[in-house]
């Protein structure tokens, strides 16, 4: 159950629509709220993270957020990290340039 700042509570079901399986899931509490964390996987050869994110945010996001506007939503993993590759592989990149750009003035 879910417990709403008007003090009513909710079944979690009524909120998310999930598939049962064996896996790790956990209702924890931060700064003294309730946060759930989900953690799935997704089959490659149908979509991919960033389609499935932009989907969410586009589609089911704002509809949630209407039912629930007091509900927070953070969306980590994949397309956090992928923005953290690509600032790192371009700074790799730049080092690369500048030390070919020196061995080569030698």
């Amino acid at each position: 159950m879910l417990l709403l700042p008007e003090g009513q509570q909710v079944p979690l079901r009524s909120v998310v629509t999930w598939e049962e399986g064996r896996s790790w899931a956990r209702i924890a509490r931060f700064n003294r709220q309730r946060a759930a964390t989900l953690i799935g996987d997704i089959d490659t050869s149908r979509a991919n993270t960033s389609e499935l994110v932009r989907l969410f945010k586009a589609k089911f996001l704002p509809e949630l957020r209407a039912r629930h506007s007091d509900l927070s939503i953070t969306i980590d993993g994949e397309p956090k990290e992928a923005g953290k590759a690509r600032i790192a592989m371009l700074a790799a990149l730049g080092l690369g340039m500048l030390c070919i750009f020196f061995l080569l003035t030698l």
